[in-house]
């Protein structure tokens, strides 16, 4: 026998708290052998995204779809007294009615209600339990004004809490009104014991639960029980007239299946490649060295090939830092942006991406310095052509971290902004493309566990620890809001509405009414459309008083192989240095002592990483396994020196080496996603016969991620310039550190 389909199924994003995530729904309505759901949550299709995802893995339909109250004519997302309100449900057919849903939504948002003004592409129902049908039922006896009631819906939905008599004059009706009639019990939770849950959820908002006896997601044996009453026309309410709405409709992405893109600006890669080439020249000279030119031709080679959207971060990116900058805000990277060279050339970041080397500003005389991490770790040496000071520069990270092995992966450019200059910034990036509309990224907020556990401990006192633990875990990950990510903003390429990838979302913050994705900007929209993180950070800010304070600015040559700087981290003198300020890293120095300036970049990986210092690395230091500098602390480290070591066996051997350089990439990605213990049997005997220890194999499985490293040289670059202030500028740097601790409070 076919299962029944549930056409009115609610989330833990339902406005009225439902409790199970879109996850666990769909995988228990597969259990069940559901071949359909539909997922309706009240004023929400924020889980539409995560169970269409699931949906999919598990082979079962899902029916996008909404629940809202209804009453003369026009639909709300959410009213004060409920009970006043029909219930009114949509389902989507195919894209238009998903256009037509979101734009509704948005109608509400913007308006506090919404009007149909079209249904095409939707099927409207109206839910059993709180239904204008049977309340018509119940205070009029003129069928015929019953049926013109019902013609408005594609399908009535009944429960078994609605009478028998109801439900069996609603039967006798449709026929008339040419309506279908589903069995459906609106759940909100899959089991009965999760009902708990939802009183908690419930009361926390200050509302009574209704006073219904199960909501749970009924079987098909449960529901036809259920309606045992209707003899022969069980199963054709129960199973058979879902099936004959569910086959009309459309499989429906809640979100349209590729990635959305502006166009980028006519000459714009021609500019953005020139600036590239000016600023090598300038560090390097009109002839740039071989590996210079080889790296800066391959990345722009990228950007060339994939122009309609490789190019396009670098030149926003390049327009934001470029008025920052000229407004007097410096700008720093973080996330993988220095692991580019034409990033960096573009001023993007301060991080420099080729190997450790020397420069010489005068003649350009360039020098590679193998077997260092750091172009900081460098001794100062004189040119050997001119006599000047040489530049210690060059950091050792690969481009595939930002661009994928064969430069097929869109980059993303993630940049910290002054935290005072961030508004301004964000008003700035709206005006940059040309017949694009932006939209600032929605964020939904849940109930976290903590909270959880402290409404079950004051609302049920008397359950037990076991009890206690149960509810508040089911309690937790219920949406509670929908605010404002106040880094993202995204633009929707000409052609397109929002609706057609989202609702709108209208939110208050800080007196002001600003429009959000309703659909969550991480969990929904991040590949879908082109975004900007515009972040405010106090680190630039610091910066930036302390260069109006001192009127100095730090070189590379005044970090690198800096012997005060060292000395004064060695000895703690680091309060107020991002990132080096805390008792955790001032004690993990003192236990691994560092020596030079990639030794901190390594331990700021670490700590960034999970699982790669604490029962790992820290253990392989005590133990006097390895030293610092060879622990796994980037994926940038996994992969060159799984390809030293490859190239180590083919010069001792002169074989083949049974790895190959992409294999050598794959099996860092692996170890930087967690995937090691999964991935390691492919390669381990490959891997032990090119010389890498056991003791590297049993740390690569540890690690479930891994930072990337060019985020790692630009924040301790940062703290670095920030310790050269400390030292050279006491007064003024205690003045600055004081000056933001008054801001930060006067924020809160």
């Amino acid at each position: 026998m076919r299962q029944r389909i549930e056409l009115n199924m609610h989330s833990n994003y339902s406005k009225m708290n439902g409790v199970n995530s879109a996850r666990e729904i769909v995988e228990h309505a597969a259990k069940l052998g559901m071949e359909a759901i539909g997922f309706t949550d009240i004023g929400s299709v924020k889980a539409l995204p995560q169970a269409y995802k699931y949906a999919k893995r598990e082979g079962i339909k899902l029916i996008l779809g909404m629940e809202a109250f209804y009453k003369n004519g026009r639909i709300y997302c959410e009213v004060d007294d409920e009970n006043d309100y029909s219930r009114i449900i949509f389902l989507v057919k195919n894209e238009t009615g998903r256009k037509n849903l979101y734009k509704l939504i948005s109608a509400y948002y913007q308006n506090g209600y919404a009007e149909l003004e079209s249904r095409e592409g939707l099927f409207v129902g109206t839910n059993g339990i709180h239904s204008d049908v049977i309340c018509k039922l119940g205070l009029c006896d003129n069928e015929s004004e019953i049926i013109e009631t019902m013609k408005f819906y594609d399908f009535i939905l009944v429960s078994p809490l609605n009478g028998h008599e109801d439900v069996e004059k609603i039967i006798s009706l449709s026929k008339e009104a040419e309506t279908l009639v589903i069995a459906s019990n609106s759940p909100y939770y899959l089991k009965e014991e999760d009902a708990i849950a939802r009183q908690v959820l419930l009361y926390s908002k200050g509302k009574d639960p209704e006073m219904f006896e199960d909501l749970s997601l009924f079987t098909t044996e449960k529901m036809l029980a259920a309606f045992e009453y209707l003899g022969e026309q069980a199963e054709e309410v129960v199973i058979d007239n879902a099936y004959k709405l569910m086959e009309k409709i459309e499989d429906v992405r809640p979100i349209p299946p590729s990635i959305y893109r502006p166009d980028l600006p006519k000459g714009a890669y021609i500019k953005l490649e020139q600036r590239a080439y000016d600023k090598a020249k300038e560090m390097y000279g009109e002839t740039l060295p071989e590996l210079v030119k080889t790296r800066l031709e391959t990345e722009l080679g990228f950007l060339h090939g994939n122009e309609e959207w490789s190019a396009l971060p670098f030149w926003v990116a390049m327009k934001l830092v470029d008025e920052s900058k000229a407004k007097g805000f410096p700008v720093i990277s973080r996330g993988a942006v220095g692991s580019s060279l034409i990033a960096y050339c573009l001023g993007l970041t301060q991080t420099n991406p080729l190997p450790a080397h020397y420069r010489c500003e005068h003649c350009y005389h360039t020098e590679f310095a193998p077997g260092f991490a750091s172009g900081f770790d460098l001794p100062a040496k004189k040119c050997p052509h001119c006599g000047n000071d040489m530049v210690r520069d060059g950091h050792n990270i690969p481009y595939e971290t930002l661009f994928a092995y064969e430069g097929d992966k869109e980059p993303y450019l993630v940049l910290n902004y002054c935290t005072e200059y961030r508004e301004a910034c964000m008003a700035f990036a709206e005006t940059l493309l040309e017949n694009c509309k932006t939209i600032r990224g929605g964020l939904a907020t849940i109930v976290p566990y903590r909270t959880a556990k402290s409404l079950v401990e004051n609302l049920l006192p008397d359950l037990s620890v076991e009890e206690k633990e149960f509810v508040a875990k089911a309690c937790e990950g219920a949406f509670r809001r929908t605010c404002m990510n106040p880094a993202a903003l995204l633009f929707i390429p000409q052609g397109y509405e929002i609706e057609d990838f989202t609702p709108v979302e209208v939110i208050e913050d800080e007196g002001k009414r600003i429009a959000v994705t309703h659909l969550s900007y991480f969990e929904a929209l991040y590949d879908t459309l082109f975004k900007v993180d515009i972040i405010g950070h106090d680190a630039p800010q610091m910066l930036r008083r302390l260069e109006e304070k001192t009127g100095a600015k730090p070189t590379e040559n005044d970090l690198a192989d800096n012997a005060a700087i060292l000395e004064a981290i060695e000895a703690g003198n680091t309060g107020g240095v991002f990132e080096i300020d805390t008792d955790y890293v001032r004690a993990a120095f003192a236990h691994t002592k560092p020596q030079k300036f990639s030794d901190y970049v390594t331990l700021n990986g670490l700590f960034q990483g999970t699982d790669t210092y604490e029962d790992n690395a820290k253990d392989l230091l005590a133990n006097k396994t390895c030293e610092l500098g060879e622990v796994i602390d980037f994926r940038e480290s996994v992969f060159l020196y799984l390809d030293k070591k490859r190239f180590e066996y083919e010069a001792k051997t002169g074989n083949e080496a049974p790895l190959s350089r992409l294999d050598c990439y794959k099996i860092s990605e692996a170890v930087r996603k967690g995937k090691m213990k999964r991935f390691l049997p492919d390669y381990e005997n490959a891997l032990k016969e090119i010389g890498v220890p056991d003791w590297y194999l049993e740390s690569a499985k540890k690690i479930l991620y891994l930072f990337p490293k060019a985020h790692a040289v630009e924040y301790m670059i940062t703290a670095f310039k920030q310790l050269w202030y400390k030292l050279n500028y006491p007064k003024e740097f205690e003045e600055v550190r004081e000056e933001m601790k008054a801001f930060e409070e006067s924020k809160e």
